[in-house]
């Protein structure tokens, strides 16, 4: 419900002609993004946090596709890879369900698969992955967060029943990982290269590209068209300090 309330409102906007409370209500909902997003990275350090802190960052955490939080294991496989797994593809769950809305909206109004609607869909699943790039680049990078124990072996912080870099199961979960890190970089590629794109698209006139990338310039002034890229990097600085081995150099990395 939640997906096709944001497809229908996005779907009826107009990125190149933005109301002054359209523009309030998306910077105020990025903002509260940010900073659910950024207490969610904070969830996955190797801190151990007082109350009421700790149970904060247990709700926050599901922002991060943190199905433990939910208790998934009582109902199905407990298996990391299956939970792992399940991770990953909440996110590409929520594409599909996006491409089927896309589907079904063009088939009612009896319309084509145009470049206008493809604008649309371009549009719909960058804003997705712009709210999900934090949690997803946190789900690739959690093979690769180890805690040290006081037998020597190290163990994942997810999984704390996998020991690391030494056994077959950590192997594949970092192979997904590595696999599943293919999509935020090429988002971002993609990214850089529309943003690099911006000034000589808007010299030529071509209104359809500001509607299929509009997510990374809607909240910003037209000067500081760049900035999304700012905020993308920083998500990915943010997103790899959980990998760092020791608290403090985590807190310094933030």
């Amino acid at each position: 419900l939640v997906l096709v309330l944001f497809y229908s409102a996005l779907a009826r906007q107009d990125m190149v002609r933005q109301s002054i409370a359209a523009t309030f209500v998306g910077l105020a909902l990025g903002q509260l993004l940010t900073v659910t997003q950024q207490l969610s990275i904070t969830s996955q350090m190797k801190i151990d946090w007082p109350e009421p802190m700790s149970t904060l960052l247990e709700v926050v955490a599901i922002f991060a596709f943190d199905v433990e939080v939910l208790r998934a294991s009582c109902v199905m496989s407990s298996a990391p890879s299956a939970n792992y797994l399940m991770r990953l593809l909440i996110f590409v769950a929520c594409l599909i369900i996006v491409f089927i809305i896309h589907c079904l909206r063009v088939m009612i109004r009896k319309k084509s698969f145009s470049g206008e609607s493809f604008n649309v869909l371009v549009c719909a699943w960058g804003t997705i992955t712009l709210v999900f790039f934090i949690p997803v680049l946190l789900a690739a990078v959690a093979p690769f967060q180890c805690l040290s124990n006081p037998n020597g072996l190290e163990t994942m912080r997810l999984y704390p029943s996998v020991i690391c870099w030494d056994s077959s199961e950590h192997k594949a979960l970092l192979t997904i990982g590595g696999i599943a890190l293919l999509f935020p970089i090429s988002y971002l590629a993609l990214c850089t290269w529309a943003i690099r794109e911006f000034p000589r698209q808007m010299r030529l006139g071509h209104a359809q590209f500001v509607k299929m990338f509009g997510f990374l310039f809607i909240r910003y002034r037209p000067k500081q068209y760049w900035y999304s890229l700012v905020h993308l990097f920083r998500s990915v600085v943010f997103s790899l300090t959980t990998v760092a081995p020791n608290p403090v150099l985590q807190i310094l990395c933030i």
